[in-house]
């Protein structure tokens, strides 16, 4: 099971165009292994006070000291990670400010190598960075916290390690392996949520999500400020799940540093605070306005989940 959520974390990554260049186990060995160089913000930067020291902090203690090569500025970082290959890795931070689709990211790279995933880089983890009120969902901008620092950063380190432990596949076999698949395949541990209470942030989610938590969903939850979700992240509290809101951009990529984005989907995957284990993932069943279907590989319609639905498959997995 842990070989099956790996591919459709892969795959959840990927643009709709064919050729695709994706991740081998040289390129997740090469992140096992190489030095890292980590990206610090300009001190005039909005994100800068709270990226650069915690980026430094969990970095060392996530990766270890030792594999942590130097610290550069905004200038020397991108020169640095264009050269190099294949010799360093690197963690950085971006804004992607063009319109429609305003998004920030940390991600992990491996210097001198992009891919058809991520938009170009190995892993990454988005945030919304719309000021105004989405009409699909509530979240407002906020600046990156400490606690989406150590989530990053640890769940880079899980996906690596998970990565040196595949075989490589072709895009057909992985394609052929999410068709065969269900919602509850992908979820083996979801049973854990029986035992857990499952904080989610009272702001994020809409009106009718909220309605259907409080009349459908049959286990333990609180809705609570973010600031309560953040310290059960930050002390891995035992007894407890989190609710994350994932932003996941479509791009095409049209160079090696070009990537137009011309969709996204906002997910809400959930996790044991205890030790940032997935507990609940899924693949969207959405249409783009550019009428192109975001789908998983051959993932069938009837595994695929709309927020209509939400609360009701959630249920379905756990029991």
């Amino acid at each position: 099971m842990k070989k099956l959520a790996f591919i459709f974390i892969v795959l959840m990554t990927m643009t709709s165009f064919a050729q695709f260049k994706m991740p081998k186990k040289t390129d997740w060995e090469i992140a096992n292994t190489k030095p890292i160089v980590v990206l610090q913000l300009d001190e005039g930067d909005k994100n800068a006070a709270i990226f650069n020291n915690y980026v430094k902090k969990y970095a060392e203690e996530i990766f270890g000291t030792s594999r942590i090569e130097k610290y550069l500025n905004k200038k020397e970082f991108d020169k640095f990670i264009k050269g190099n290959k294949e010799k360093y890795n690197f963690i950085g931070f971006k804004y992607h400010l063009k319109e429609p689709f305003t998004f920030t990211n940390v991600f992990f790279g491996i210097c001198g190598k992009a891919f058809m995933i991520n938009g170009g880089y190995l892993m990454t983890y988005n945030y919304n960075y719309d000021e105004k009120k989405s009409t699909f969902f509530k979240t407002k901008f906020q600046l990156i916290s400490e606690a989406d620092i150590k989530f990053a950063l640890k769940s880079f380190k899980t996906n690596i390690e998970k990565g040196v432990q595949q075989e490589d596949l072709s895009m057909s076999e992985m394609m052929k392996q999410s068709k065969n698949t269900s919602l509850k395949s992908m979820n083996p541990n979801s049973n854990k949520l029986k035992e857990l209470t499952l904080l989610i942030d009272k702001d994020m989610l809409s009106e009718e999500m909220v309605k259907q938590f409080k009349s459908e969903y049959k286990y333990k939850y609180e809705f609570v400020d973010k600031a309560r979700i953040e310290k059960t992240m930050l002390e891995n509290e035992k007894g407890y799940a989190f609710m994350y809101e994932h932003y996941k951009p479509l791009s095409i990529r049209h160079s090696d540093d070009i990537f137009e984005y011309h969709y996204y989907s906002i997910l809400y995957y959930i996790y044991s605070s205890e030790n940032y284990e997935q507990l609940f993932f899924y693949v969207p069943d959405v249409t783009s306005p550019l009428e192109n279907r975001f789908k998983v590989g051959g993932t069938k319609k009837e595994n695929m989940l709309t927020d209509d639905d939400y609360v009701k498959d959630l249920n379905s997995v756990i029991e």
